[in-house]
């Protein structure tokens, strides 16, 4: 009965290793690098946002609850990227430990500045709000007027591109230096010259506008 009962501790502590070691080895080659982690989302990106424009801004490896190690990956993902009315939304994956759920935070959509909603000191923190600001009628009325002109000779907003830097400093046409600024340039061939709109990174709001030559 005692080497029975042996036998059967032995078989049970053979188990218990063998899942020990093997648990420990998969874990180990389940470990992804950088690159791998990047790839494998870059990938879901694509097929879960077809034909848009991503970007991967961030890849850090951070620790979950647990303990274990896991790769937070954000990332832009913009529809009409270029265009006077592109949708901005941020992308938030956890890999491995949540697989590659996604958590979205939609930045612009429609062409409205969703964080700049009844907030006038917003902080203007992407091109793509940057762009559309200009366009808002509430905010900056005093440019309506030229940039619907500039939408008339071009034939439509469809016929226009846009383009946004920010500068830490930025001298506009009338002497004048600019602090915190985003440069916003719309340009169209069709209208054989291009228009430009430096705006305020606090609360978006216009303070200089002039016609350019040439698209």
């Amino acid at each position: 009965m005692n080497k029975w009962l042996l036998g059967i501790a032995a078989i049970l502590l053979i188990v218990i290793v063998y899942y020990v070691v093997g648990s420990h080895l998969l874990k180990q080659a389940t470990v992804l690098s950088r690159d791998q982690a990047t790839g494998f989302a870059l990938e879901e990106l694509r097929y879960t946002y077809p034909n848009a424009g991503i970007d991967i801004y961030t890849v850090a490896n951070i620790s979950n609850t647990s303990g274990d190690s896991t790769w937070k990956i954000m990332a832009r993902v913009v529809y009409g990227n270029r265009t006077v009315c592109p949708n901005l939304t941020e992308v938030e994956l956890h890999y491995p430990t949540f697989g590659f759920v996604t958590r979205e935070r939609i930045i612009t959509e429609n062409c409205h500045v969703l964080g700049c909603r009844n907030v006038p000191n917003c902080v203007i923190a992407y091109p793509e709000e940057a762009v559309l600001m200009p366009l808002d009628t509430d905010r900056n009325p005093s440019i309506q007027p030229s940039i619907s002109t500039y939408f008339d000779a071009a034939g439509g907003r469809q016929n226009v591109g846009a383009t946004a830097v920010y500068y830490s400093a930025y001298a506009g046409q009338g002497n004048n230096t600019y602090p915190d600024v985003w440069v916003v340039t719309y340009s169209s061939v069709a209208a054989g010259y291009s228009y430009e709109a430096i705006l305020n990174k606090t609360g978006g709001i216009v303070v200089e506008q002039y016609a350019k030559g040439g698209a």
